[in-house]
């Protein structure tokens, strides 16, 4: 836990975040990943192309990478109020190293 507060901190400095981040932030941070920031809602062909289509039905979100292109999936489900913490989640996966780039990854 101490490796992770530690991280937050460095994270929140990099990036210039004071307090709780916004959605806007979060999608800036998003973007300086080179992550690609999709709803599942109006995106079911790429995300049976993904093969993602049933995970989709079963997690808020997740990070997957196919051929060089990152994506971050969520629910348009998820409530205004509970998507910065969804996609803060899944940014923490994404800043800790915590996804195999090497081959399609679900973290969630």
């Amino acid at each position: 836990m101490k490796n992770v507060k530690k991280q937050v901190k460095k994270f929140k400095k990099e990036f210039d975040i004071k307090g709780v981040p916004d959605v806007s932030e979060l999608r800036q941070v998003i973007r300086s990943f080179h992550y690609q920031l999709l709803t599942y809602e109006g995106n079911e062909e790429l995300l049976v192309n993904l093969n993602q289509f049933e995970r989709s039905k079963y997690v808020p979100s997740f990070c997957c990478s196919k051929n060089r292109q990152n994506y971050l999936f969520y629910s348009a489900k998820v409530h205004d109020s509970d998507l910065p913490f969804v996609l803060t989640h899944e940014i923490g996966h994404i800043y800790m190293n915590h996804l195999d780039k090497l081959t399609l990854y679900i973290n969630y």
